[in-house]
């Protein structure tokens, strides 16, 4: 199990966002699931087969001494199966 939390970074979290914020229905809750991928993650979740939007915050994520780190938000279940995809794309590099 070590050895998975040392190759895998996954953070999920929950956050409330206050009426009026762009981000969120008023009064919702949005999960939101953070990768942090290697060059050869990256380069292997670009050319999956993952929505374009997720590619896009993939390629535009900043480039770190540890990776990209991007956050995606669950807003509903048509990107559950990419962050599964996603998963296993880290798990293996």
């Amino acid at each position: 199990m070590e050895t998975l939390r040392k190759k895998l970074w996954l953070g999920f979290s929950a956050q409330r966002f206050e009426k009026g914020n762009c981000l969120s229905d008023s009064g919702k809750w949005i999960f939101s699931v953070s990768i942090v991928f290697g060059e050869k993650a990256t380069q292997e979740a670009l050319h999956s087969d993952i929505s374009e939007g997720i590619k896009k915050i993939i390629s535009e994520a900043k480039v770190y001494a540890e990776g990209r780190g991007i956050r995606i938000e669950i807003k509903n279940s048509t990107v559950i199966s990419d962050i599964k995809k996603l998963v296993l794309i880290k798990l293996k590099n």
